[in-house]
């Protein structure tokens, strides 16, 4: 008599006597794997006074179990009116343990029943490096190392950039943008760049505003084309709502042209 290949149910052949009995079989196979439960998955003999229907995964290892579960560590057990049937899981197996509240997933012989979710972080990622912690890691990016040997936190950036061609005119708006998330911008804005095309005479200053304060500057020496920066405080936080502008410099230098620039914010 043969068996189907998946939960290896007995099949009714032609000329069988006694069908009704391989069809009851086949019952009891889909009634305990099909949207399968079972009670524990540690036990390693059996319980005293099993009810009809019980299901449970033998614990492991087989040394450790005894009587009708001897040498079926892993496999699921179940329960009829006349002793324990036993079933050996295949790979992609689920089973719901109510004892712990948690879905499991056969992985393989070598690795045994896995918790659903370590199943699918683990083929997810295939990484052997990964983060230990979420703690302190809010509004963060993960991303794959350039490594590509584990993922890692990284910052949720969020920079601004402008250009201006030609000379600008005394205290002229180069920028001016609105908020519609919170970000954060760091100590001396860390990370930002600005360029000219041609060099100032002397020292230019360019304010950096927050719903028109000052809180940050961007400065190019006297001949430099590329500018350094500097905050007020530490850093500064913006929020829906807030306007940034970025302002040239109270008096007009004689040469300064082109200009461009980038300021590193981060989401927060």
């Amino acid at each position: 008599m043969a068996d189907t290949p998946k939960l290896t149910m007995p099949e009714i052949s032609e000329s069988q006597a006694s069908k009704y009995l391989t069809h009851n079989e086949a019952l009891r196979i889909l009634d305990g794997l099909v949207q399968a439960t079972v009670k524990d998955k540690d036990l390693t003999t059996p319980p005293g006074s099993p009810s009809d229907g019980d299901m449970y995964i033998v614990g492991s290892p087989t040394d450790s179990n005894s009587g009708d579960w001897n040498g079926h560590d892993d496999d699921v057990a179940y329960y009829k009116s006349s002793g324990w049937v036993f079933w050996t899981p295949q790979e992609g197996w689920r089973v719901y343990v109510q004892d712990e509240d948690t879905a499991y997933v056969y992985a393989s012989a070598s690795s045994g029943w896995q918790t659903e979710g370590s199943i699918l972080a683990a083929d997810f990622t295939d990484l052997g490096d990964t983060p230990s912690s979420y703690s302190g890691q809010g509004s963060k990016l993960l991303r794959v190392k350039s490594a590509e040997d584990g993922v890692e936190f990284t910052d949720n950036s969020y920079d601004i950039g402008s250009s201006f061609n030609g000379k600008p005119s005394a205290s002229e708006v180069l920028l001016r943008i609105p908020f519609t998330r919170d970000v954060n911008f760091p100590d001396d804005l860390s990370g930002s760049q600005g360029v000219l095309g041609t060099a100032p005479t002397a020292q230019a200053d360019f304010a950096i505003k927050k719903n028109g304060v000052e809180f940050a500057t961007m400065s190019f020496a006297g001949s430099a084309t590329t500018a350094t920066f500097s905050t007020s405080s530490s850093d500064e936080d913006f929020t829906a709502g807030d306007v940034l502008t970025v302002e040239a410099p109270s008096s007009q230098d004689a040469t300064l042209a082109d200009i461009g620039f980038l300021l590193k914010g981060t989401k927060t």
